[in-house]
């Protein structure tokens, strides 16, 4: 009988515990990797855009200016944004 007792607090230990592993993915990990691709998707297009730039104006110069990372913020935080109101959507 006190094997059984042991065995239901461990399943439930096991439960609270998937608990808070699915909330850290569902709520922080996967939306910051989301966020961090949409970044890098926003940073690559604007280096693509100035090096497009300096090759059809042969005096422009190709800078990274801190505006450039700030644009590539927006980037983030729109998926990161997008990722987590996901998880408030109601399951069909």
């Amino acid at each position: 009988m006190e094997q059984s007792s042991v065995l239901g607090l461990e399943n439930q230990r096991k439960k609270e515990y998937n608990k808070v592993v699915s909330f850290f993915l569902n709520f922080i990990f996967f939306p910051l990797r989301a966020g961090l691709f949409g970044f890098s998707a926003f940073f690559t297009t604007v280096l693509l855009v100035k090096y497009m730039g300096t090759l059809i104006d042969k005096n422009a110069l190709f800078l990274v200016d801190l505006t450039d990372i700030y644009l590539s913020s927006l980037g983030f935080f729109l998926i990161f944004t997008i990722r987590i109101l996901e998880n408030f959507r109601e399951k069909k």
